[in-house]
């Protein structure tokens, strides 16, 4: 936060009069604060992250955590996480069933969630090796809003 202070002083510029006996003395302190835009976008500290899980992990396990850095000061620097989209490989069991079957929402499948004020990545539901061994997860970092 920078600060500025001025002091302004009152100057009139009246047509010539007559003199007039008095005396201006008007002067007050004024403090200006600039405050810091929330003009930055938080960015991650790595391109990407990696992590190995046991398809006996126990739901609320926590995987690792995302961090991502605002430079924008105060409130303006606070970060939530967000999963947009989430994808799997899909087995051959999964294709046939594809098939037969519309396909449910992606993201309503995905065992994972990412805690939004704290970034820690948990599995939520039950994993299972046969059914996927690999999760592409997107996250996002964003601003708080107050």
């Amino acid at each position: 936060m920078q600060k500025l202070y001025l002091l302004p002083r009152t100057k009139d510029k009246l047509p010539p009069s007559p003199p007039l006996s008095f005396h201006v003395d008007a002067g007050v302190g004024l403090q200006v604060v600039v405050v810091d835009a929330n003009d930055n976008s938080p960015q991650f500290e790595r391109s990407s992250y990696n992590v190995a899980v046991s398809e006996s992990s126990a739901v609320g396990t926590s995987l690792l955590r995302l961090h991502a850095h605002d430079p924008d000061l105060g409130h303006n620097g606070a970060v939530i996480y967000r999963l947009l989209a989430a994808s799997s490989p899909a087995s051959q069991h999964q294709q046939h069933h594809q098939q037969q079957h519309q396909q449910q929402d992606q993201q309503d499948a995905v065992p994972f969630s990412v805690d939004n004020l704290t970034g820690v990545v948990s599995v939520i539901a039950p994993l299972d090796f046969e059914q996927h061994q690999t999760y592409q997860l997107t996250a996002v970092p964003a601003h708080l809003l107050y």
